[in-house]
């Protein structure tokens, strides 16, 4: 309840207070700081707010002077008009408090207000023994403490004469008024006086030294009923606390609740963690369901229903939702039927929902499955069936209720049959398995069937519960879906599924008589060329006829599957010797260089065969198959047309490969690489123009190691690209290094084809580079291998179109070692070519590497690219290139490569001994 502005006072209230009317109405007590006590204020709105009234309390106001003075004080709440009032009653007791002092002069005064106040008033006088309160006199009391204690003659009496044993039965109570003295605060107070078995509302102020006054009132008929009340409502609280209910109370006035812990505990919110109200009701309601729960509330406050009566869904703190079963009922309405209070329950009924729910579905379920259903008893008569037992069997319910389901047996199964269903059903509880019916119309079908039993809570048989699905189509379609997923499509042989199973079992077979069998593996040769030329359509006519063709040569034991594309895998079964396994592999390929007539051309073509022969390759169905390919690519390399042996030393040399490529991915995690930077020099006037960076693996065991001892595994491989990538981040770093030092270095790194045309290689540059935005993109340049772009020579120039339209700088790495430089020239937006160093080296020896050098650098110089030279290892090779027109080399006569560590200090020797100046 919060404070009501005042609509009318009396003259002695504005007295008492010293304000005039129109300062106070229309005000309220807060605004006037007339309460000298806020705790004490807040006492008396909570009395109100629960009784509706509170009587003779004491009461200390504050004068508009800023004088304190003291009170007895009573305030009911009322209702006018459907207005809540507030009327008061105020008996200033400030002079009283200040006997010592008027005593004398207000004798006739005091002595009619003390002796006609309607509460007990005493006034007494502590004792003291050894300094210590012991006892207190009566040194005057009213008529009202005499009538409401019942005590008499109790003037200039000490208190434990008047009430024996009041300082050990009731120690608080003279505490307090011990406390009183000392401190001079007022207190009141509602306690019970064992010795006189009355409880008082009790108002102690210090008068003089020693002096006190007491102020009281007998509660006791309105304590007990507020006893019997709370004692009422705790069993209450209890009883419901031991059920799964909360307990709601609504103040409709001031829209203030009481709710249960219970309450709290099923919203999950705690009680000091929202306002107990309406609004905290609405917002537990899921907001489906708060439309309905309001107007069942409204309905009732109209006093449309006895009730209210509500099932919504909850909505928790933890954001659960759970179903909650509300009633609530007016309790107490005014004279005009205004609803003034409610009470009512929620109960947690999720559990019952989950059920009706279940309920509800499972006769959903029933009624509209498309699988039959059949209920049976404990005797094995029918006595229910849904509409779908009807439309698969074709009997009405009428005409199977009653009967045993034998009715349905179509005659396909045995006695052993049922004896083992059964068995399972009563040991099990339940059957799930396929079977045979007859509908009515005499038509055999097939169906899938599922029984399961239940039982009492003794253990014994209630119902069968049968549902089925008419597999008829489903068995129809078994051997479609057999040829789907075993066999190829367009040629109709065995896939790679059937051929793994039937390579089992001539594995199982070949081990119990003790022969041999083969896998060859075949990949037609130059097949793309015939899709390329005459279409997909002529191809796989070709693939037809071959697959026909190799029909004809292999035996019925044997086993020929097409694995996708062109490849064919033959499982020759049975070999008596390897020879005769030569034999057939030989028909094979004259067979497929037979000419195929197709639309009036003679396809021609050749296939390369790969061959593994069990037990001689003792391996798994997945080896033998993959050693074949292996094989087969041996063929392929061999010059196509024949056929290839397994070479287990040529695998294992592969398994070696792997495995190095392996240990250096842990290399790569292990940060066991590093690089080395060989300078770049012009020779006229000694400028270095940057470094080539080259990897080093610098191994736990071995040491630094050179490319050549690990660079041949990578290519090709998984490693390709991560390593790559790691070469160009290490790299950059080491420039952004050298940028920070005051040296700004380009920095050359080589690129192999597979990382080159990675999906991600631009995306990996641009964010390297942007990870160094103080370096310029030409700091870096990329020496591209000229055997990159051999197999995809548009894909390699989009690449490097867009590498330089990056900024970085290209450089053609080992000119004139591939096949295609002059292409090479016209085609790559390469700045640089790089002659290789093995005809740099026997150029001053070897007339033809020194034509080639020439030819080299008079090509650069046409094609206006730049030229640099590998391989400089002495001051004579540095005369001849010059002399060629030739002035940026690289070289051990230069430098050898170092780590970047060093670099900085070679270059430093490098300018301050012009050792250039020499080559």
């Amino acid at each position: 309840m919060s404070d009501s502005a005042y609509v009318a006072v009396n003259e002695a209230f504005l007295v008492m207070h010293g304000y005039n009317h129109e300062e106070v109405i229309g005000h309220t007590s807060e605004e006037l700081q007339l309460w000298r006590n806020r705790e004490s204020r807040s006492a008396v709105l909570t009395q109100l707010q629960r009784t509706g009234s509170a009587r003779n309390f004491f009461h200390e106001y504050r004068h508009k002077s800023g004088r304190v003075g003291q009170a007895i004080a009573s305030v009911d709440l009322f209702d006018l008009e459907g207005i809540a009032h507030l009327i008061g009653f105020l008996a200033d007791i400030s002079e009283t408090s200040q006997l010592s002092s008027t005593l004398a002069e207000t004798e006739s005064t005091y002595q009619a207000l003390f002796q006609n106040m309607l509460n007990g008033m005493a006034y007494c006088r502590m004792l003291y023994e050894d300094g210590m309160a012991s006892d207190f006199i009566y040194l005057k009391v009213n008529k009202a403490f005499e009538e409401q204690t019942g005590l008499k003659n109790v003037r200039d009496r000490k208190v434990s004469e008047v009430i024996p044993g009041i300082r050990s039965k009731d120690k608080a109570i003279f505490e307090l008024y011990e406390r009183v003295v000392k401190t001079g605060v007022a207190e009141r107070t509602e306690v019970l006086i064992s010795a006189l078995n009355q409880w008082f509302s009790i108002s102690v102020f210090k008068v003089q030294t020693d002096h006190f006054a007491v102020v009281f009132d007998v509660i006791t008929e309105r304590k007990n009923a507020q006893l019997a009340l709370a004692n009422s409502e705790y069993r209450l609280q209890r009883a419901m606390e031991a059920t799964n209910v909360g307990l709601w109370d609504w103040d409709l006035r001031s829209e203030v609740a009481y709710l249960s812990p219970k309450y709290y505990e099923l919203t999950g919110y705690g009680a000091d963690e929202v306002v107990p109200n309406l609004d905290f009701f609405k917002s537990t309601i899921h907001p489906d369901d708060l439309a309905s729960v309001m107007q069942s509330m409204s309905s009732h406050l109209r006093g449309e229903s006895e009730v209210s009566i509500f099932d919504y869904r909850l909505v928790r703190k933890d954001g659960q939702v759970c179903w909650i079963l509300g009633n609530g009922r007016v309790i107490d309405r005014s004279a005009e039927g205004k609803p003034l209070r409610m009470i009512g329950t929620i109960t947690d009924i999720s559990d019952r929902k989950i059920s009706e729910l279940a309920l509800t579905e499972a006769s959903v379920v029933f009624t509209n499955s498309f699988e039959g259903i059949m209920v049976v008893d404990s005797q094995v008569k029918v006595v229910r069936v849904n509409p779908a037992f009807t439309r698969v069997t074709g009997y009405a319910e009428e005409e199977i209720i009653g009967n045993s389901p034998k009715l349905l047996s179509s005659g396909l199964q045995g006695p052993d049959f049922y004896k083992a269903m059964w068995e399972s059903i009563h040991t099990k509880g339940n059957w799930r398995g396929e079977i045979w019916n007859r509908r009515k119309n005499g038509e055999v079908y097939a169906e899938l069937l599922a029984i399961s039993v239940v039982r009492d809570a003794l253990g014994a048989v209630q119902y069968y519960i049968g549902a089925f699905s008419d597999i008829s189509q489903i068995k129809s379609h078994e051997l479609e879906l057999d040829r789907v997923a075993h066999y190829d499509p367009l040629t109709g042989t065995p896939n790679r599924r059937l051929l793994a199973d039937r390579m089992e079992q001539a594995i199982f077979r070949v081990n119990r008589r003790q022969s041999s069998l083969a896998v060859c593996y075949m990949d037609l040769d130059g097949f793309k060329d015939i899709n390329d030329r005459f279409g997909h359509g002529v191809g796989d006519q070709v693939l037809i006829a071959v697959s026909n063709s190799l029909k004809h040569i292999l035996r019925t034991e044997d086993t020929l599957a097409r694995l996708g594309g062109d490849e064919f895998v033959m499982l020759l079964d049975d070999i008596g010797t390897p020879e005769e396994c030569v034999l057939v592999l030989n028909r094979i390929l004259n067979a497929i260089k037979t000419p195929i007539a197709i639309d009036g051309n003679d396809i021609l073509i050749s296939c390369s065969i790969g061959v593994s022969l069990y037990p001689l390759d003792h391996a798994d169905a997945d080896a033998l198959l993959r050693h074949a390919d292996q094989a087969m690519y041996q063929a392929k390399a061999a010059g196509r047309n024949c056929f290839q042996l397994f070479d287990p030393e040529s695998d294992l040399k592969a398994q070696a490969h792997q495995q190095f490529v392996e240990r250096m991915h842990c290399a790569l995690s292990a940060h066991e690489f590093c690089l080395y930077y060989q300078p770049k020099v012009d020779l006229t006037n000694g400028k270095v123009l940057g470094v080539e960076a080259l990897i080093r693996w610098d191994h736990p065991q071995e040491g630094i190691l050179p490319p050549a001892a690990f660079l041949h595994h990578v290519e090709g491989s998984t490693l390709d690209h991560p390593l790559g990538h790691w070469v160009m981040c290490s790299a950059l770093e080491q420039a952004s290094q050298w940028k920070r030092l005051g040296h700004e270095i380009q920095v050359s790194i080589n690129v192999g084809a597979q990382h080159l045309l990675h999906p991600d290689f631009l995306k990996h540059l641009r964010s390297t580079l942007d990870l160094h935005p103080e370096l310029a993109a030409d700091c870096l340049e990329l020496e591209v291998l000229e055997s990159v772009g051999i197999s995809n020579m548009d894909q390699t120039i989009e690449v490097l179109k867009q590498c330089h339209q990056i900024g970085v700088k290209l450089a053609l790495d080992d000119f004139g070692t591939g096949y295609s430089s002059l292409t090479y020239l016209r085609k790559l937006p390469v700045d640089t070519i790089k002659i290789d160093q093995s005809f740099v080296r026997d150029m001053l020896v070897d007339a033809e590497d020194f034509g080639i050098v020439e030819g080299v650098i008079s090509l650069a110089r046409a094609f206006n690219r730049k030229v640099i030279a590998e391989g400089v290892e002495t001051i004579e090779h540095g005369h001849a290139l010059t002399r060629l027109g030739c002035h940026l080399a690289q070289g051990y006569g230069i430098a050898k490569p170092m780590p970047g560590s060093q670099f900085l200090t070679w270059l430093q020797d490098w300018s301050e001994q012009r050792a250039w100046a020499e080559i």
